[in-house]
């Protein structure tokens, strides 16, 4: 075990998970051009409805470079350095604010977790992190690092976890900036950090998956993964769930001593090399196989539940739907009991579709800065325990789908379909 250089002792201890970001959305790679428009009649025949629908009022020069959806609010970062702050169930604009000058990185935002009241807004610049009043948009705190951020941060009423750029990773002191503890990644990371109990969990692009307690400022395991890390990646304190380029999904017990190592729960090869990673909501896990098509996971036993040809990205799920993205940019409505799609919806122009695993709304949105909300038709109104409460929570009790577990060398097990010879497998421990 290596342990981290501890640069000074560190008192917090986060009792529960950070508040969770969704996926950095950045602009689909086969986005249409244009304005986003969706079919009034084709929405209507789905079952659905336009909750809400808001134009930004960008100028003609300013265009939305990634959108995501993070607890109760929809943030949009524009070219210009502007960030504006979207209620995710009203559509109304709570504030705008410019964060940096024009053409200047700004990483998606993330929230504050473990302070009292709501979460401040965690806006990670090049060489600062900035704190934004989560109500009004007011700067807070701005706290300058000591290299470049090579990711978004994540913050607790104490320190800032961040990745830089000089492929180091560790916490660093709201208060003034001076590292608490810092350690080599052996790469540089490109996606965020996640805050899980008493431990940050940082994916590097060498394939390394490590775990270090912010407590003790030690090294509690790494894992080396086969690939490397492909956004999004979903964590939890039951779970972390995270696709490689290795063709791999992974589920990882986030908890697992330092003596296991990051025990793997299971993991599922792929056909091809997926494009983006995978999606939790409840029960299962959803993947795009470029090859094979979207696939449903049992997000306990990895086992595949069905595959869907034309789906690429899930965007919402619950009351008995999973709403997905189609490979040509259509908005698919399929029944979780038996896999049927019930609906397909055309869209152009879309450019952003952040992953909602929270409840029933798809948020979708153009580069000029029109997002709409989109919900089942007479749904009920999206309520702060939808947007606020648990992201990924684990199944109550294991759900039992698929082919029966055969026995392979070095104990592992793949489905009876892998052992005849379907490249699809979930191996298990």
């Amino acid at each position: 075990m290596r342990y981290i250089l501890l640069l000074r002792p560190i008192g917090f201890l986060i009792l529960t998970a950070a508040a969770a970001a969704g996926a950095p959305e950045r602009p689909l790679k086969t986005a249409g051009r244009g304005e986003l428009r969706l079919d009034p009649a084709a929405l209507d025949r789905a079952g659905l409805a336009v909750a809400w629908d808001l134009d930004l009022g960008l100028s003609r020069i300013e265009q939305i470079e990634t959108l995501s959806l993070v607890d109760a609010s929809v943030y949009a970062v524009t070219d210009r350095g502007k960030l504006y702050a979207v209620r995710a169930d009203t559509g109304v604009t709570q504030w705008q604010v410019t964060v940096a000058d024009p053409g200047c990185e700004v990483f998606p935002p993330t929230h504050a977790a473990g302070g009292a009241g709501p979460a401040d807004v965690v806006v990670t610049l090049l060489t600062r992190v900035v704190f934004l009043d989560p109500a009004t948009g007011r700067e807070k705190q701005n706290v300058r690092l000591d290299a470049p951020a090579s990711a978004s941060a994540v913050a607790d009423p104490v320190s800032i976890y961040a990745s830089l750029a000089t492929q180091r990773i560790g916490a660093y002191s709201r208060k003034d900036g001076h590292p608490s503890w810092v350690t080599g990644a052996g790469s540089t990371i490109a996606t965020r950090p996640w805050m899980l109990a008493d431990r940050v969990i940082f994916a590097s692009d060498n394939g390394r998956l490590i775990a270090a307690s912010m407590e003790k400022a030690a090294e509690l395991w790494t894992f080396h993964l086969e690939g490397v890390a492909v956004e999004p990646m979903f964590a939890t304190s039951h779970d972390v769930v995270i696709t490689t380029t290795g063709r791999y999904v992974y589920s990882i017990d986030p908890m697992a001593s330092e003596t296991s190592g990051g025990r793997v729960r299971w993991r599922y090869r792929l056909h091809d090399r997926p494009e983006e990673g995978a999606a939790v909501a409840g029960d299962a896990v959803y993947q795009c196989d470029p090859r094979q098509g979207f696939l449903v996971l049992d997000r306990e036993s990895g086992r595949l539940r069905r595959v869907l040809r034309d789906g690429r990205r899930l965007l919402a799920r619950g009351r008995g739907f999973s709403y997905i993205l189609g490979k040509d940019d259509s908005l698919l409505v399929m029944n979780d009991a038996d896999g049927r799609v019930s609906a397909t919806l055309p869209i152009t122009g879309l450019h952003f579709a952040p992953i909602n695993n929270r409840y029933d709304a798809v948020y979708l949105a153009d580069r000029k800065g029109r997002i709409v909300c989109v919900r089942p038709r007479n749904a009920p109104p999206v309520t702060s325990g939808d947007m606020l409460g648990p992201t990924t929570t684990a199944p109550a009790a294991t759900q039992k789908v698929g082919n029966t577990v055969a026995p392979l060398e070095g104990g592992k097990g793949v489905s009876e379909a892998a052992r005849q010879g379907d490249p699809l497998r979930s191996e298990q421990p």
